[in-house]
């Protein structure tokens, strides 16, 4: 695109526009055939529309449940963890077992407002495919520090059915 004919002359919702038809068509990039022409006076914002365009670059497959686990944990909200587990799930740790949704939502309430208050939590490694999961995490809090962060996911239907954890905080 960004090239004039006849007359016509691209603006920057034009070249907005053209990129993102491109981006709802899976496409993986575009081209601009005359890169030189939007650098012109007489296309004024043009070239900026074009640099300015925020192009999602590498993998665009949805992420792992462990991927949106971590993610889930860095935003400090049990409901929105609570949402990767199916309405019976098991959360299993060397000193208790919960089920349900509810109680889940209420051990990373706990979780995140006297464990772990603000932690930023980093996923090192996960393996696994189908129903299975394990991964390892670390986290850093004002509270502590998780170096040692251990799960397993049991999945049924791309949702948590069971999870055992383990993590030591260190002060």
């Amino acid at each position: 695109m960004a090239t004039s004919e006849s007359g016509w002359k691209p603006t920057p919702a034009d070249e907005i526009e053209f990129l993102n038809t491109a981006r709802s068509l899976n496409l993986q990039a575009a081209n601009f055939w005359d890169w030189a022409e939007t650098r012109v006076p007489s296309l004024p914002g043009v070239w900026e529309a074009i640099r300015d365009y925020s192009w999602t670059v590498g993998n665009t497959q949805p992420q792992d449940i462990c991927q949106q686990y971590i993610s889930m944990l860095n935003t400090h909200d049990p409901k929105q963890v609570a949402q990767l587990y199916s309405p019976t799930a098991v959360q299993v740790t060397s000193s208790r077992t919960i089920q349900g949704a509810d109680a889940i939502s209420a051990w990373f309430k706990t979780l995140f407002s006297q464990l772990l208050p603000n932690a930023t939590f980093t996923l090192t490694h996960f393996t696994g495919n189908g129903s299975s999961r394990h991964l390892t995490w670390t986290a850093t809090s004002s509270a502590g520090k998780v170096q040692d962060g251990n799960d397993t996911f049991g999945l049924v239907n791309n949702t948590i059915a069971y999870h055992y954890s383990f993590f030591t905080i260190s002060r």
